[in-house]
């Protein structure tokens, strides 16, 4: 379950991507980037839940320990959900995902297939900006899987986003970090 969401996070990013992307190009575009976010989630409802007691049941009768955040890729139901991710990527026709290990980092690369207009970064970039937070929260259950399941003191995701040429547009690192403002987020509004 915890895979499905990764790949609903890509999703999610890749609209809201498209939907920048796209902002001065009229309102039906904005409408197809909207329609991918509430198709998004609408595979998130329909997805079959599993409870606590057989999560920690598959969890414990899996106990795989991987040694490095590669290693972790390139475990068969991980590249399962990756080449889900790339498709989903690829059906919007905006940009290419790849998804690789850069040491102790995994790192997420969003390459846009078309080159965007200089005249359009930096609105492109600010808007990235504003949307750390949605990243934040969404790349916390993919830092819980790298905590739980990959033996690397630190690990790291980072998020990047390329225009067509290769040059960076925007980029973000997330460390450990995240997990702690989770649950400082959840004990204040437990308090609420």
């Amino acid at each position: 379950m915890k895979k499905f969401f990764a790949v609903l996070l890509c999703t999610v990013m890749a609209a809201s991507a498209t939907a920048c992307a796209n902002s001065s190009a009229g309102n039906s575009e904005s409408s197809k980037a909207e329609s991918a976010v509430s198709q998004a989630s609408e595979e998130e409802t329909s997805a079959p839940e599993t409870t606590k007691e057989e999560s920690s049941k598959a969890e414990s009768s899996t106990s795989i320990m991987f040694g490095n955040i590669q290693e972790y890729l390139e475990y068969p139901s991980t590249q399962k959900y990756l080449e889900s991710a790339k498709e989903s990527a690829k059906s919007a026709n905006l940009f290419t995902v790849e998804c690789y290990a850069d040491d102790d980092t995994l790192v997420y690369e969003y390459k846009y297939t078309k080159q965007l207009p200089d005249d359009s970064i930096d609105q492109v970039v600010e808007y990235f900006k504003k949307i750390t937070e949605t990243l934040e929260s969404g790349m916390v259950p993919v830092m819980k899987d790298l905590v739980a399941y990959v033996d690397e003191t630190d690990p790291k995701i980072k998020v990047v986003y390329l225009n067509a040429d290769g040059s960076e547009l925007y980029s973000i690192t997330f460390d450990k970090s995240i997990l702690d403002e989770e649950s400082t987020d959840e004990s204040s509004s437990a308090e609420l």
